[in-house]
């Protein structure tokens, strides 16, 4: 045939950098990569332009082209796309393009109030009671800023305040994590979960495995369905045999339960490998990576990912519209220190205080703020990479290597 109409399915999403374009179909979760040419080039150019409706037209001479032939059968075996042969109307096809009813520009620009739906927003809260902690950890003040776990200081929450602030979230229904330095030693924790266990939410308590050996009180506290307990090991000091039995314990409550081992080397992988082993018969069980400030060999020979592991992603065409407006580690969360203030997330500036009206400061954050928004989509060097579409929303490791990039994609 002398013309043909070449389409994409409209859950196709089109990628690009300096070398390569990415087709990333939705629907079978897959993507394929193709480098750039003069041909491919001023195919896809036209393909990204939205009066084009995701089809154009070719002619049978236009396969004869090695470059351009080659990709049109990467449309067609993936399943991106199809041809149309024949004279026939031009194919119309809707582009997957972000329309976000009610995002924060257009809330603005139409004199939406946006305290409106902002509590519906929140799901997480995270409470730190106290500082108070006898423990010597070593990388204490910089692991709460990577993931949920307890910090020391000189700070404790005034109990009134704190309840106040409590009925207003427990409004909204979002899940509350209490943590601080050793939770167990504030005096009005007993009130706290009087509170929070007649709300029919499942609550999540952080607690080190050395604050929980001696302690029995808390654990009767917490066998009812409203709780689970987090609880955190680190480093290499600490005895299997005395872990495992406290597990078994806590398991004989009744209480659901959930380990975190902290590893910032490989001998210390090894070893939470080993404890891995012998918990997972109890409870779930997590090994997270902290950056310490002086393992970024670790991270870059462990943790940083590569083509084949963003190839691996699978997301689905909400999945890629979120991952285009939202943090998802970050939204919809929100943490308060023992001194009252309010952060959206540890590695950003505060937005508010306990004190504060909650609808406040959640638009500040929705309407301003850079925690709930921060996208790969804004920062360089992933803006002008290809695989910003899949690849996973911007976490605290980013923020603690001051580095965007935690890949080895170049």
């Amino acid at each position: 045939m002398e013309s043909i109409w070449l389409y994409l399915e409209p859950y196709v999403f089109i990628s690009e950098d300096r070398d390569s374009f990415l087709l990333y179909n939705s629907r079978t979760q897959k993507g394929f990569s193709f480098s750039k040419s003069e041909s491919v080039n001023s195919l896809l150019e036209k393909m990204k332009n939205v009066d084009y409706l995701y089809s154009v037209k070719i002619s049978s001479n236009d396969l004869e082209n090695d470059s351009l032939y080659d990709f049109v059968q990467q449309i067609l075996e993936s399943g991106c796309g199809d041809l149309v042969e024949g004279d026939l109307d031009k194919p119309i096809i809707f582009p997957p393009i972000l329309s976000l009813h009610r995002s924060a520009e257009k809330m603005e620009l139409h004199g939406i109030p946006f305290d409106e739906n902002i509590l519906s927003y929140l799901h997480e809260v995270i409470i730190y009671l106290n500082g108070e902690c006898d423990l010597k950890c070593e990388n204490c003040a910089k692991e709460f800023k990577q993931h949920h776990c307890c910090t020391k200081s000189n700070d404790i929450l005034d109990i009134s305040k704190l309840e106040k602030f409590l009925y207003s979230v427990l409004y909204t229904k979002a899940s509350i994590t209490i943590s601080g330095g050793n939770i167990l030693k504030y005096e009005n924790l007993d009130e706290i979960l009087i509170l929070l266990k007649n709300n029919d939410i499942i609550h999540t308590l952080i607690v080190n495995w050395e604050n929980l050996l001696e302690e029995s009180k808390i654990l009767a506290l917490l066998s009812k369905s409203s709780f689970r307990l987090g609880i955190l090991v680190n480093g290499l000091s600490y005895n299997i045999s005395s872990i495992t039995n406290l597990a078994k314990k806590i398991n004989q409550y009744g209480i659901s339960q959930y380990w975190e081992i902290s590893v910032s080397s490989l001998s210390e992988y090894e070893k939470a490998e080993f404890l891995y082993m012998q918990l997972k018969t109890w409870s779930e069980v997590r090994i997270v990576p902290i950056y310490n400030g002086k393992n970024t060999t670790f991270f870059e020979d462990y943790i940083f990912m590569d083509q084949e592991d963003i190839s691996m992603i699978q997301l689905s065409r909400r999945d890629i519209f979120i991952r285009q407006s939202l943090n998802i580690n970050s939204f919809g969360k929100i943490t308060v220190l023992p001194n009252g203030k309010i952060y959206a997330n540890m590695n950003d500036k505060s937005i508010g205080n306990m004190g504060d009206p909650l609808k406040e400061i959640l638009c500040k954050e929705f309407k301003s703020g850079i925690s709930w928004r921060r996208t790969r989509y804004s920062v360089e060097p992933c803006s002008s990479c290809r695989f910003k579409i899949i690849c996973p929303s911007i976490s605290n490791y980013e923020l603690v290597l001051e580095r965007n990039n935690l890949c080895h994609i170049r």
